[in-house]
């Protein structure tokens, strides 16, 4: 047996460096972030400096303080309130912005995943592309470490928000891969090299050394000064820190290769794996022809390159490659089916649903029983109930049926039990998904467990739209008057803007007064029926006005003898009354706005 002289081991750890060397830029998406957070959020010293820690706190205020009213002008707001509505704003779009992370890593957490970013670095440098530098000089601003997290978990509080993340790694991740872009590979290859004998000397787990961190950011510097990079950060800053979410470059690769790297190799020569380090059962290779002198039984059609993959199928381990549309599905699924006649036992597996996807809905097709067993991901958006049809939990199942009909005396009974466990299949199949449909819906309305101790339910909201609603028709009712009587507003204000008075009454008065006037006097009478009328007048005003206020008293007797004409006398008392509609409709809204004040 020739050896080469590497270990498996050394090849995983090989290559988990090599993931580690282009995971910081293998993606160009733009990661979803928080704004960068201050130390009264979350202070980053006491967390990476200081001691090991499980989890961190970031405690959020969403919610307005009820001493402060949001309403009032802004230039008679205090500094208080001011700066505590900053806050509630400010913190309203971190949590929002971390629900989003918390959402998106829920449904994707094998290609994404969570981080903590902090040492925050500057400097002005000129982008370097294929061998050359540009000629403009390019800002650049990022954090250079950030620590993994395992989940995030919510606590509602009558303020706010307290939120939870776990930490469950005790090390720190060197943002370096950004800086590529402006460094030639022999001057980032010093850098690497630091971090890498950094890393393998554990100066990157928590607490780090303040000289780790001048070290690391002087080997960085002395690259950039021999760059003439300008503005750089004297170090990375930690006074701020934000959460985002970024992907994990080759995550299922680097997951084996922490696994392989962690098992002697005596336990993988046997394996696949073992074709690293030897080349034993690397070089066989049959003759397969379809000529009749080789058995074949390949159901699909093919061609001479997918059947020559049969004759190598007795190596160790075999990589079979070819561009999109070339039909590796369909050459699959002849080996698949080939080597089930042949009495083997195949187990086909991939990271993505839609290639086993792809495979089984081949092998339906032969409509052989019991050919497959198809394990289905119930999380993919492409999941069915046909999906479960065809899994192998009723492949098992019919089995089972098969094995029990020459044990079953009445006929019937396997009917009625296949309609029993059919019912009960089909009911606890649309229970989960009524489950699911209520979870989905319940995560859409996350945003809302901050209000959850203010008690908030249909009647509350009911009475803040009537209240909004009586606000708003008012208010145009009020401006529409505004507009209109501009000049007698303001004669009005005059004499009556600061009355203590109960505006339904004085109403009242003024439109009963206004239809005696309007009934009994007429528009001309001789001198004795004047005096008469006259008499009449001051009678029904002293009957009609007694409950009306001095002032106002005063002013409609002005109007009622005065010299004008019926008509003239009506459209002032008309005036009047309007006025004092429009007074009555002013307090009805600061009423409707208090009560609305105190129910939000």
């Amino acid at each position: 047996m020739t050896k080469i002289p590497v270990s498996i081991s050394q090849l995983a750890k090989y290559g988990l460096d090599y993931v580690s060397l282009i995971s910081s830029s293998a993606s160009r998406s733009r990661p979803v972030k928080t704004e960068q957070m201050d130390a009264d959020l979350l202070s980053v010293p006491d967390l990476i400096f200081k001691s090991e820690v499980d989890s961190i706190a970031i405690d959020l205020v969403t919610a307005l303080d009820k001493q402060f009213d949001p309403d009032i002008p802004s230039d008679e707001k205090s500094d208080e309130q001011r700066q505590a509505e900053w806050r509630v704003e400010r913190d309203r779009g971190i949590l929002n912005k971390i629900q989003e992370i918390d959402t998106k890593i829920r449904t994707d957490e094998y290609t994404k995943r969570v981080v903590l970013q902090t040492g925050f670095i500057s400097f002005e440098a000129k982008r370097f592309l294929e061998s050359e530098f540009s000629e403009d000089y390019e800002k650049y601003e990022a954090p250079l470490f950030q620590i993994p997290v395992a989940a995030i978990n919510f606590k509602y509080t009558p303020d706010g928000v307290s939120v939870v993340i776990d930490l469950p790694d005790n090390y720190v991740e060197i943002l370096n891969g950004p800086l590529k872009n402006f460094l030639p590979q022999q001057y980032f290859d010093k850098v690497f090299k630091f971090i890498a004998d950094s890393e393998a000397e554990e100066k990157t787990m928590i607490p780090l050394a303040d000289d780790f961190i001048q070290d690391l950011w002087s080997a960085i510097r002395a690259q950039l000064d021999g760059l003439d990079a300008k503005s750089i950060s004297e170090a990375p800053s930690f006074a701020t820190s934000i959460v985002a979410i970024t992907n994990k470059t080759n995550h299922f690769l680097a997951e084996d290769l922490k696994a392989i790297a962690a098992l002697e190799d005596e336990d993988l020569l046997e394996t696949s794996l073992g074709s690293w380090v030897s080349d034993e059962d690397m070089a066989i290779e049959q003759s397969v022809s379809d000529d009749g002198s080789t058995e074949i039984f390949f159901p699909f059609d093919y061609d001479k390159y997918q059947l020559k993959v049969l004759g190598i199928t007795a190596n160790k381990a075999v990589i079979v490659e070819g561009p999109p549309g070339t039909g590796k599905s369909q050459t699959i699924s002849n080996l698949l089916v080939h080597l089930a006649a042949t009495g083997k036992r195949v187990l086909f597996a991939s990271q993505k649903d839609q290639a086993i996807r792809g495979v089984k809905e081949k092998l339906k097709t032969l409509d052989v029983p019991f050919l497959y067993g198809y394990i289905p991901d119930k999380t993919s958006k492409l999941y069915t109930e046909e999906d479960e049809k065809d899994s192998a939990a009723n492949t098992l199942l019919a089995l089972n049926r098969e094995f029990q009909k020459g044990k079953v005396g009445d006929l019937k009974e396997p009917l009625a039990l296949l309609a029993n466990r059919s019912n009960i299949f089909v009911e606890n199949l649309n229970n989960e998904r009524s489950i699911y449909a209520l979870l989905e819906e319940r995560r859409s309305l996350s945003y809302l467990d901050a209000f959850h101790p203010y008690d908030i339910d249909g009647g509350w909201y009911s009475q803040c739209g009537l209240l909004e609603d009586t606000i708003s028709g008012l208010e145009a009712s009020v401006s529409k008057y505004e507009n209109a009587h501009e000049k007698f507003l303001k004669a009005a204000n005059k004499k009556f803007k600061n009355l203590e008075l109960d505006y339904q009454t004085t109403i009242d008065s003024i439109e009963n007064i206004h239809a005696y006037f309007k009934e009994n006097m007429p528009e001309r009478s001789s001198w004795i029926g004047g005096k008469v009328n006259e008499m009449k007048l001051r009678s029904a005003l002293k009957e009609h006005g007694r409950n009306l206020l001095q002032e106002i008293y005063v002013e409609v007797e002005k109007i009622l003898f005065s010299d004008n004409t019926k008509s003239a006398r009506l459209q002032l008392l008309d005036s009047l009354s309007n006025y004092f509609v429009y007074g009555g409709e002013s307090k009805a809204i600061t009423t409707s706005r208090s009560s609305l004040n105190e129910l939000l």
